[in-house]
Order: structure tokens, then sequence, then C-alpha cells
């Protein structure tokens, strides 16, 4: 935030004294290669390099004619020397002239970068996109203290300057839309136009520029200067509106501007649902309470009027219920005593349901929307840089100049048939042994890719592997011990066979033991006694019977 605020000072200190240019922190050219830049800047460096070749080319050339020259003066030079040491050396003195050599010392470390000159530095100053927001936010606020000054005042038959400068600044902002339109991508012009205007402040700043020239020509007549007056007054609320274009791209700001028009377009439609009980009231209040009234505008202005400042707390005490019938007053109404009890149930609607229904709503988009209103701010600032990048550094009204520079170097470049309309996109240009690199690049992560894919696939593969496995070792189980099912079911079985016999075989003695004493005794039979055999009998079958009953509960 430190860094920011200071970068921002520095630039507008800069502004203000053009030589503090100088102390700037400028990127090397080399790095400014590695930038996006836009494609007329790209032509342009192209254009540099090819006229450094030929200079370099026509240099090298003279370079050449002055070593020529200066090997035939060193050829001279080496043959007087060697007489000269032939002289020495007869005279016994031993002496190398001209031997000593110097070698160029190898280059070692990285080449240091090169540093912008001064015509780039001014050149990358004034042409940085945070450079020309700030200078159209100035001239944008001298001409808005101009505007203000000339609706304040009063406005003369004779066009004085403050109204001039302001003419001219919106006939050079109309020039600069069109400049807009023209560099929007698209091939036909109504695809341009269509592109143009998916941007709200495009749409409102031409209604507003058709609006005030409409006003300008109405004030050249002396008479109509007061209705012009009040088309100026209507048009100034748009220009101060505008200044929230300048706050969005504030990091504090643009947040909340990007949820003042959010909640801006909620409301369109709670002022829809509040419209239907207004009018409701407004038109019923009219009507019981003024009914000699002739159709004029003001009974419409009346139907309105009161019943939208019942909203804000105006209730309009003196006419809910007025005193009438009385000497000295008008005469009653027929049904005012219906006024209050509608007025209870409009207002009821429309500050307690509405009102507080449309701050429920304010309160779920702040809490869904904060979130991620930094991020949506951050995409409309990276639309911002953009526009700035593609715009003229010279601001209204003085953006003609910059107009008419850009119309003489395409008519030039059309007449040479060189380049055409440029795209105003940042784009990244690199050299064939930079594309290279990066074609290598993807080729290695197309590689890493495809390793990493066959890896997932063979780990796929292993753990499905691993999973069967495990699958069938619980069917193998799972055959265990149903192979063993059978013999559990015998031995159950046994074991309930024997548990039945047990309890057949207690049940019958516990049967026999309850049978009276005298059936247990043996009895006395005596011959041709066939009424004691038959007793005998019965008391058996009654005791086998017994016990069956026995088993069976």
């Amino acid at each position: 935030m430190y860094a920011l605020c200071s970068m921002l000072l520095q630039v507008v200190f800069a502004l203000l004294f053009p030589p503090i240019i100088l102390k700037l922190d400028f990127k090397s050219e080399e790095e400014l290669q590695l930038m996006p830049q836009t494609e007329e800047e790209y032509f342009y460096e192209i254009d540099k390099e090819n006229l450094d070749i030929e200079e370099s080319e026509r240099l090298d050339g003279t370079e050449n004619e002055l070593e020529e020259i200066n090997d035939e003066e060193q050829t001279d030079v080496d043959s007087k020397k060697s007489e000269a040491s032939s002289v020495i050396s007869q005279r016994g003195l031993i002496a190398n002239i001209g031997d000593a050599t110097t070698e160029a010392e190898p280059l070692t470390g990285n080449k240091p970068p090169k540093p912008l000159k001064l015509k780039k530095k001014v050149y990358e100053f004034y042409g940085a996109p945070i450079t020309k927001f700030w200078v159209h936010s100035i001239a944008y606020f001298i001409f808005l203290f101009i505007y203000s000054y000339t609706v304040l005042i009063r406005t003369l038959p004779v066009i004085e300057w403050n109204e001039y400068y302001v003419l001219s600044y919106v006939v050079t902002l109309s020039m600069e839309k069109v400049r807009e339109i023209a560099a929007t991508d698209g091939v036909r012009t109504w695809k341009k136009i269509r592109v143009w205007a998916n941007s709200g402040w495009n749409i409102c700043d031409t209604i507003a520029i058709l609006t005030f020239i409409f006003a300008f020509f109405l004030r050249l007549d002396p008479n109509i200067i007061p209705e012009a007056r009040v088309i100026y007054s209507i048009n100034i609320i748009y220009w101060y509106v505008r200044i929230l274009r300048i706050l969005s791209v504030s990091k504090f700001l643009g947040p909340l501007v990007t949820l003042l028009f959010r909640y801006f377009y909620t409301m369109a439609y709670f002022v829809v649902l509040l419209c239907v009980f207004l009018f409701g009231y407004g038109v019923f209040r009219q009507s019981l309470l003024y009914p000699e009234n002739e159709p004029t505008w003001e009974s419409l202005r009346n139907v309105t009027f009161q019943p939208y400042f019942m909203i804000y707390g105006e209730l309009f005490k003196e006419e809910i219920d007025a005193s009438c019938g009385e000497p000295g007053l008008d005469a009653c109404v027929t049904g005012r005593w219906l006024n209050p009890l509608v007025m209870t149930f409009y207002l009821l609607m429309s500050i307690v349901l509405l009102l507080n229904m449309l701050i429920a709503v304010f309160n779920s988009i702040f809490i869904r929307k904060n979130p991620v209103a930094l991020k949506i701010w951050m995409f409309q600032r990276y639309a911002v840089v953009l526009d700035y990048e593609g715009a003229p550094s010279l601001p209204p009204p003085f953006i003609i100049v910059s107009h008419i520079i850009i119309l003489g170097k395409l008519l030039h470049r059309r007449s040479r048939l060189k380049y055409g309309l440029f795209d105003r996109s940042l784009k990244l240009y690199l050299d064939e042994k930079r594309l290279e690199l990066i074609r290598d690049f993807e080729e290695e992560c197309m590689e890493d890719l495809v390793k990493d894919k066959n890896k997932n696939e063979r780990l796929a593969c292993s753990a499905n592997v691993h999973e069967i496995q495990e699958q069938l070792k619980t069917i193998q189980y799972k055959l265990d011990a149903f192979s063993s099912l059978p013999s559990l079911v015998l031995n159950k079985i046994e074991v309930i066979e024997n548990t039945i016999k047990n309890k057949h075989s207690g049940k019958r003695m516990l049967s026999i033991s309850k049978l009276p004493y005298t059936m247990l005794e043996t009895p006395k039979i005596r011959q041709g006694d066939k009424r004691s055999l038959e007793n005998l009998k019965s008391n058996v079958a009654n005791s086998d019977n017994s016990i069956s009953h026995s088993e069976n509960d």
C-alpha cells in the first residue's frame, strides 16, 4: 500500500514538475521487450531497429575504410621500427620495440542492462496508462469546475470563454468516442458500435454529449436562454455522477462502487412495486379530497407529490383531518374519513413492508457479493488499464492534437502501403529464439503430462488388481464358510433331536407321575370281570392323550 501511494505521488509530481521524470525508476530496454505492448509500439521498435541496423552498417563501412587506412599507416610505421631496431642492434643494444601486445580481457558475467535514453523515458512516462489516467482525471476536474461556474453565474447573450472551454471539451470528447469506436475489435462498423456500446458509461457519455450540444444551440437564441440553462443544470448532474468512474479505480472505493450499481439495479424492481401502491393511493386521495378539480397538470402532479413524500415522514397533517362544515369553513367532502384509513394501509405497505424488504435484499447482496467484489474490481481495473493504454496522452480539449497526429500517421502509412489500422490491445511479441524456447517448454510440459497420465493409469490398474484380489479373498472366505455349513447344520439337527427326545421322555415321566394313585395300583381282575378291564384301558388311553397334548404345547 505504501509503495502504491508513493508511486502515485511520484507520477503526480512528475506531471506538475517534468524534470522529476529523470529521477524516476524505469525498466531497461530488455525488460520492456518482455512486457506486453501494442501493435503500434511493436512496429515502431521494428522500424527503429531497422534504422539502427542501417546506421550500423553505414558506420561499419566507414570503419572498414578507416581500418584500411590505418593498416597502411601501420605498415609504414613497422618498417621504420624495423630499421631503427636493426640500427640499435648493430650498436650492441638489445631492445624490443613494438613487441608488446595487449589482449582483450574476456568478458565475464552477464551483460549489464541498458538504461533508457532521455527521449525514451519521456515517451514511456507519458505513454503509461497510469500517467494518462491522472492527466485525463485532472483535466476532467478542471472541466467540471468550469462547467459548474458556467451554470452558477448569469448566462449572457454573448458567449464567454468558459462556455467555449466547456463546448470544446465536450466536442473533443465526442471525437474521442468516435476514435474508440474505430479502434474497437470488429470488422463492420455496426459490430464495432455494438461492442463499444456494451459499456454503460459509453452510452451515458453519448446521451450527455448530445444533450449538452442541444442546449448550447438553444442558448444561441437569447429568447430561450432560460430553457437552455435548465438543460445545462440537468446535464451537469451526470458529469458529477461520472466521477464514480474515476473512483472505481481505487482499491477501497472500487468494490463499493461495484456494490452501489448492484444495489441500484435491485432497487429498480422495488420502485416498480412501490409505484403500484403510490399511484393507487395518490389517485384515491386526489379524487376523494378534491372532487371539483379541473383537468390540469397540477392535479396530475399532486397524485404522486404528497404520497411520495409521505414515505420519508412528511404526512401533511393539516390535510388528513381538516376542519370543515363550520361557519366560515368549506363544506365537508363526502367520505373524507376514508383518507386516514387508506393512508394507514399505504404507509404500512410502503414503509414497513417494501422498505424493510429492500433493506433485507441489500443485506443479502452485500453478504453474497462482498467476498467476490474485490475480484470483480480487479477485472474492472484491468479493463480501465486497457482503455487508457490505447487512449491518447493529451486530455480533452487538447486531445485534438493527438487525433491530428494519429490521422497523419494513418494517412502516411496508407500512402506507403505499409501498415493499416493498428490493434490497440496489449500483446507479447517475441522473436524466433524466444518462441523456440516457448515451444520447447510446451513440449516438455506435454511430455510431463503424458508421463503423469501413464503413471496414474498404471497406479489405477495396480489399485484395481489389488481390489480384485481382496474381493477374491472375501469370496473364498465365504465359500469356505458355506462348505462347512452342512456339518454345522447336521450337528445342530442332532442337538435338536436329542433335545426333543429328552423333553419327550421327561414329559412322559412327568405325566405318568401325575396320574391318580388308584391308576397306578395293580387292579384286581377277576375272571369274567369285564367292567374293570375296560376301565383300565380307558385310563391308559387318557394318559397317552395327556402326554401327546403336552408334547404339542
